[in-house]
């Protein structure tokens, strides 16, 4: 019975029967006419689909949930802001992932769950990036910036760095163009842009404050 269409084979079979046992039997007078069996099908035929299940978010790699916070901190905001990242998104990054931690969830856990670049499977190479000398990899851009990246993430994660962009709790992040939809929706909720200093490239949004 696993089988969907089989079941709903079923569920028509069964509507079907009862309605003809019910178009068998004279109505009473001042009762409206009993409902037909093809309007009963018609009816199914033509309902709205059922709303599809909430995707499962892919299973953490071994490596990201064993990696230091300043690892993943550095892992997502290259990711999600570049090589170029500035320090000031390092910690805005940060305190999101800080912030969207709950029942005990881990930061690593928080992170994979919260960045989509980071689950994203044509980034899974940014996954061998950690604490290891990166002199030897074939990229220039790993081999020129990761180190500071990396760097930055340590000083946020040891509360050295601020971001800059208000004294309110950030709580979303998201691209300005690739997440258009997303921000929009979010500012019908109650949620605010917050302005960042130059250099910030993604949008981080905090709750309006009445």
């Amino acid at each position: 019975m696993k089988n969907p269409q089989r079941r709903l084979a079923i569920a028509m079979a069964v509507i079907a029967a009862v309605a003809l046992m019910t178009a068998a039997v004279a109505p009473a007078q001042g009762e409206p006419p009993p409902v037909s069996a093809m309007a009963v099908m018609e009816g199914l035929r033509n309902a709205p689909p059922a709303p599809p299940r909430a995707r499962r978010v892919r299973a953490m790699p071994p490596s990201l949930a064993r990696a230091p916070q300043a690892v993943v901190l550095a892992r997502t905001a290259w990711l999600e802001a570049g090589a170029h990242v500035v320090g000031e998104e390092v910690a805005a990054l940060n305190e999101v992932i800080q912030n969207r931690r709950f029942r005990r969830r881990s930061y690593q856990r928080t992170a994979w769950a919260y960045s989509v670049a980071l689950r994203n499977p044509g980034n899974a190479w940014a996954h061998r990036l950690g604490e290891r000398d990166v002199s030897r990899w074939s990229s220039a851009m790993v081999r020129e910036h990761w180190p500071r990246v990396l760097e930055l993430a340590r000083r946020a994660r040891a509360g050295e760095l601020r971001h800059g962009c208000g004294e309110h709790p950030l709580l979303h992040w998201g691209g300005p163009r690739v997440d258009a939809v997303t921000l929009r929706r979010l500012e019908r909720r109650g949620f605010v842009r917050a302005t960042c200093p130059a250099g910030v490239h993604n949008v981080f949004m905090h709750r309006r404050v009445r």
